[in-house]
């Protein structure tokens, strides 16, 4: 699986750490994940919530995407792989089904 991170800055090894491991959990909901982009937004800056996390997952089929909103990276990214995580356990239980 490859993981590519985009942002308008330069992002710190701690986030990058925290992202490929936030990512790499994800292929244990589902195995058939090609490829990740993480985007890493800043909103304006006077808003509380500026910092925007959004993740696309390239699938065999359909792509599956999330973000979130929040007023760190961390917690923005928690979010999206939670949501991600939900999405790819549906898709799984889908395959099964058929």
């Amino acid at each position: 699986m490859k993981i590519q991170i985009h942002a308008p800055f330069e992002v710190k090894n701690t986030l990058k750490t925290l992202i490929e491991k936030k990512v790499n959990k994800l292929s244990t909901f589902y195995d058939r994940i090609i490829k990740v982009d993480v985007f890493l937004k800043l909103e304006d800056a006077k808003v509380h919530e500026g910092k925007m996390v959004e993740i696309n997952i390239d699938l065999p089929g359909k792509d599956a995407f999330a973000k979130d909103q929040s007023d760190t990276f961390e917690k923005a990214l928690a979010a999206t792989t939670n949501k991600l995580e939900r999405q790819l356990k549906k898709r799984k239980e889908k395959l099964k089904s058929k």
